[in-house]
């Protein structure tokens, strides 16, 4: 039976070892990721032969123990044209064997980074669609602990240009500021989504951070009241991707979302308030 598995984002960190301050982040979003396992089994090491990987009818249980041996694999297969046999019976499962190595990212679900590592490679030649993989591919590239699965993560989001993932990082930036601004406990997810911001280099989310910090320049003061999704135009910014609506409150006190020194860290730029460098800048960007 398929479960679905729902766990925040910050308790998702806090259980991987991310500082306890991070429960003091706002939620954005719960993570779902497939078939619910009580631990990760041991995976057997098999032969990549096309009549074993993946038959018909395999059981959910079954099917578990065929995507672990697999994941093993293919974090060791640096060609994956070397495991031709697996990609071919994974083909024959694409969708059951995508919920699994989602729920594989997870490193909650998954103590092995090096199985973490496989799934990985699994999604990559599962290929599934942004609305099923981005946000969990997102919450790794944040969160994961393991440079080298961190790095496959990164660089299977820059692969896609997955727009969800983009999405999610702004939400996963976004967390870390309440009504008062950034609280000193939430400034490890800031820096934990700036990084990851950073790693991945998507120009729609450089230009968010830009809009946002147009809005302290100018703004001074804002207040967030709800989230739409919108496509902002006008001073060459467009920006197709949810953004909150802001009610400008007047050039005192603090802005609920400040940044410009995530823009600066994110981009390693410093243009200051020529917002028209920045512009430049960031549509010189792949």
């Amino acid at each position: 039976m398929i479960n679905t598995f729902k766990r925040t984002l910050c308790i998702g960190a806090l259980v991987a070892g991310v500082p306890s301050a991070l429960i003091h982040a706002a939620d954005v979003g719960e993570m779902v990721i497939g078939i619910r396992r009580e631990k990760t089994a041991t995976p057997v090491i098999r032969s990549a032969n096309a009549k074993e990987w993946f038959r018909p009818g395999l059981t959910d249980a079954a099917l578990h123990t065929d995507v672990l041996a697999a994941s093993r694999i293919l974090a060791a297969t640096k060609e994956l044209s070397d495991a031709d046999d697996l990609k071919l019976g994974l083909m024959r499962e694409k969708e059951r064997c995508t919920k699994e190595f989602l729920w594989m990212l997870n490193w909650n679900n998954c103590g092995d980074p090096v199985l973490r590592r496989g799934a990985v490679a699994g999604l990559a030649l599962c290929k599934p669609e942004p609305k099923v993989a981005g946000k969990a591919l997102a919450i790794s590239a944040v969160y994961e602990q393991d440079a080298e699965t961190r790095a496959a993560v990164i660089n299977l989001i820059k692969v896609r240009n997955d727009a969800v993932a983009a999405k999610t990082l702004v939400e996963t930036w976004k967390s870390a500021f309440d009504d008062v601004g950034l609280l000193k406990v939430n400034e490890p997810v800031r820096k934990a989504a700036v990084n990851a911001i950073h790693d991945v280099g998507d120009k729609r989310v450089y230009q968010a951070l830009l809009y946002y910090a147009i809005l302290e320049v100018r703004a001074g003061a804002a207040e967030l009241v709800r989230v739409d999704s919108v496509a902002i135009t006008g001073q060459r910014i467009n920006l197709p991707i949810d953004l909150p609506v802001l009610e400008l409150r007047g050039v005192e006190g603090t802005i609920v979302v400040p940044a410009m020194a995530s823009l600066k860290q994110a981009t390693g730029q410093d243009f200051g308030r020529h917002f028209d460098k920045w512009n430049d800048w960031i549509a010189k960007q792949p």
